[in-house]
């Protein structure tokens, strides 16, 4: 590779940001960078033609010939996750175990998240917390851990170029499916933004017996361009949860030509064991010392990641379960924004969290780039019921938490 591909490469990222931002003619220049044999532009335009395009996964194959490593990562990491090509976890193992021996970080950690993954398919789930536990030096906080574990389904996208998915499909974004004599709803002012439908007849089987409804369709409806953080009263505005007992009275329904949309993403629910959130009542009452704090973040965020059967892909999308919370506790502050606003750090808190226990999170959905979802930084959006609300099957009582970075 000589000095002309560098160049090439170079003045074609730049391109791609800034004041003089020509996405076309940067395409042009790393292409011809990559003709000349630049590997990192091979991973450059992989990623910018979008991870559910063929041609991008050639140019990361072409990256791979000319020995790039982040060619081999990005490539990896598709065929972990399914995503644009099929699943293919020896090949993938291949490539990260090359990139890793060349002193590729990232590599080295996806390739001990996918031993770890296909280890847990060959144990109880139970048996794979227990083997988080002991990997991060918290046998001691065993017991605690484990009466903590909730049952959760993440839902793992699968990018939809084209909203052509079938009515009463499970999805991100795109177009809702309403019953006839539904209106699209609205928030203050303005219409709401399509946000997910989940059909519960594919969800159900991955839960506890009694949740949810065994048939039906869920659609959720926010203010995307307001964005309510839910921490005062009047945000209940700014969000909609619509619930069709018979999934096969729907159509789809015409956007509002002003509203906020996304992008398409097919959505398969699986099985998965969450963790509280270090920052939760649950997590309180574990007992850690400092040093133990911070080895059970790390040890739940790995046990999210690795110590599950199956890859789910860079967006953590879920109903029920724990949540992967950012900032702090939720259910208290939905209590105290219902109460009119309540000092969360005053002394009587016993009270609060005991009327805080009844919130279950409804469904969480993930900033993600295949459906141009971003909330706040790189946050999410959390909705919540209350139990006896979720037993009368009253959606329409949701409450929506905003947490980001």
């Amino acid at each position: 590779m000589g000095r002309k591909a560098e160049r090439l490469f170079k003045q074609g990222r730049a391109l791609f940001a800034g004041r003089d931002r020509d996405p076309e003619r940067a395409v042009a220049l790393l292409v011809e960078a990559a003709d000349l044999g630049h590997g990192e532009a091979c991973w450059m335009l992989g990623r910018r033609l979008g991870r559910d395009d063929p041609e991008g996964l050639r140019w990361l194959r072409r990256g791979i010939e000319l020995g790039d490593d982040k060619c081999r990562v990005e490539t990896a990491m598709r065929l972990l996750g399914g995503i644009g090509t099929p699943v293919d976890e020896g090949v993938a193992a291949d490539l990260l175990r090359a990139a890793a021996g060349n002193g590729n970080r990232v590599a080295a950690e996806e390739l001990t998240g996918l031993r770890r993954r296909q280890a847990s398919r060959r144990r109880t789930p139970e048996a794979s917390l227990e083997a988080a536990v002991a990997e991060y030096g918290l046998h001691v906080y065993a017991d605690v851990i484990r009466a903590a574990v909730l049952p959760s389904v993440r839902l793992v996208g699968t990018p939809s170029s084209a909203d052509g998915l079938p009515v009463g499909a499970s999805k991100l974004g795109g177009t809702p499916d309403l019953g006839e004599a539904v209106e699209w709803p609205n928030g203050t002012g303005r219409p709401l933004s399509f946000i997910a439908q989940i059909n519960l007849a594919t969800v159900a089987p991955c839960l506890p017996g009694g949740l949810l409804p065994a048939a039906g369709l869920l659609s959720f409806f926010y203010d995307a361009e307001g964005q309510p953080w839910g921490l005062e009263p009047g945000d209940r505005a700014g969000w909609q949860v619509v619930f069709a007992a018979d999934a096969g009275s729907l159509r789809r329904a015409a956007a509002p030509g002003e509203v906020t949309a996304f992008g398409a993403v097919a959505l398969t629910p699986q099985p998965e064991q969450t963790l509280p959130f270090g920052r939760t009542m649950e997590a309180r009452g574990f007992g850690f010392n400092d040093d133990a704090s911070d080895r059970y973040g790390d040890m739940r965020e790995a046990f999210g990641a690795h110590f599950q059967p199956h890859h789910g892909g860079a967006s953590r999308h879920r109903m029920f379960g724990h949540p992967d919370a950012i900032q702090g506790d939720m259910r208290r502050r939905i209590e105290a924004t219902l109460r009119g606003g309540v000092d969360l750090d005053a002394a009587e808190t016993a009270e609060l969290d005991e009327a805080a226990k009844r919130w279950v999170l409804l469904l969480q959905v993930d900033s993600d780039h295949d459906a141009e979802m971003m909330w706040g930084d790189a946050g999410c959006i959390f909705f919540w019921i209350a139990r006896e609300a979720l037993a009368a099957g009253d959606f329409s009582a949701a409450f929506v938490q905003l947490q980001c970075y």
